[in-house]
């Protein structure tokens, strides 16, 4: 599960914003997050209480901070990334106070306690899937026994795996993709395959009328056939396929697909991920997540990247910028990047699996979720 979490952040810069007197440009010491502050209200070495992107606010916080209603979301209580006066910004950042007026017994390094603290909650889009097609009959279960829902952290809190990746070693870089989390699951002790969303397990009732989209578009895609192939090779391990379920119906669908599509890009054997090299060779000729780039070195992908327009001198391209872009499917922004390495390593910032992703700052200002 990739973090989320209310956290106690040092103002690392302040900078002006072209045409807004009133506002600076803020960022975090040892996160590439930036957002717009009042431009009195902060120093640079001030501590804060970072709010992040798709928090839930309560309506006193809310009030506290001086957004009530002024937020996204039906509700206009959920952080999202916005531009104000041309700055992207992502996230809140309010007083210490907040939680330490007094003897508050929360230990500053608890992010957890905080979050709770607050009654800040963290936005998940509905699973709008998981019950199946509108008169069907289904039940859903949780995830399948040995498998835990399957998220990868950002890059904006991970600098160290960044850095890791950065290091002179072969990397893949693909499209992140809009859609709904699919994963389908051998069982070798029940001889059986369990088609699950993010956090459950799908199971028909039996009847005529029980289906389910996900289990439809596994059979129409022929993706039992990888399945058997993987079986083979590894004599009858536990392993998941995992890929993105997207078309009609699913969040915005962005690539105005007209029939759903499974687009893979991942498969674990046991308790470890396939390399890259072999990944593909198994989901050769199916419908995979977009390559931007295979087996490359990722600061000389993200320097390839960097408009001819861009100041040098005044800003270093990142890997930030460099998830801004067109869409391999459709001619639109993409949703951002996700990048692993050609050999699987592990993360140190992650007490687990080397893998990051960046969500494009372009793509986050305009989406309308």
């Amino acid at each position: 599960m990739s973090f989320f979490g209310v956290t106690i952040e040092t103002i690392a810069s302040l900078d002006k914003i072209p045409k807004a007197d009133r506002l600076l440009k803020c960022t975090l010491k040892g996160l590439d997050f930036e957002f717009v502050v009042g431009k009195d209200d902060w120093k640079v070495g001030d501590k804060c209480l970072y709010i992040p992107l798709d928090s839930i606010l309560p309506e006193e916080l809310a009030e506290k901070l001086g957004v009530k209603g002024k937020l996204s979301g039906a509700q206009k209580n959920r952080v999202k990334t916005v531009r104000l006066r041309g700055q992207i910004s992502q996230g809140l950042i309010g007083p210490l106070d907040l939680v330490f007026k007094g003897e508050s017994g929360i230990d500053d390094t608890d992010s957890e306690a905080l979050t709770k603290h607050l009654g800040v909650t963290k936005y998940e889009p509905p699973e709008k899937h998981i019950q199946g097609l509108r008169g069907t009959r289904v039940k859903i279960t949780t995830l399948p026994l040995g498998q835990t829902v399957y998220d990868i952290e950002g890059a904006e809190r991970n600098a160290g795996a960044v850095t890791q990746l950065a290091y002179g070693i072969g990397v893949v870089i693909t499209e992140k993709m809009e859609g709904s989390n699919f994963s389908a699951t051998w069982l070798p002790d029940e001889k059986r395959i369990a088609v699950n969303t993010r956090k459950h397990e799908i199971v028909l009732d039996g009847s005529a009328e029980s289906k389910h989209p996900f289990i439809d578009q596994f059979l129409e895609q022929n993706l039992m056939e990888i399945m058997v192939q993987v079986r083979q090779k590894y004599k009858d391990m536990h392993f998941t396929l995992y890929g993105e379920f997207c078309g009609p119906g699913v969040q915005k669908n962005i690539y105005k697909l007209e029939k759903p599509l499974i687009y893979l890009f991942d498969i674990k054997v046991g308790t470890r991920y396939l390399e890259a090299e072999e990944f593909y060779a198994f989901t050769e000729g199916y419908c995979i997540a977009p390559i931007l780039a295979y087996d490359v070195d990722l600061v000389e992908w993200i320097n390839a990247q960097c408009p001819e327009d861009w100041d040098h001198e005044e800003q270093q391209f990142s890997i930030k910028h460099a998830s801004n872009g067109k869409s391999m499917i459709l001619d639109r922004s993409r949703e951002g990047i996700v990048i692993r390495p050609m050999l699987e390593q592990y993360s140190p910032d992650h007490n687990g699996r080397l893998i990051i992703k960046q969500r494009s700052p372009e793509y986050l200002a305009k989406d309308k979720n």
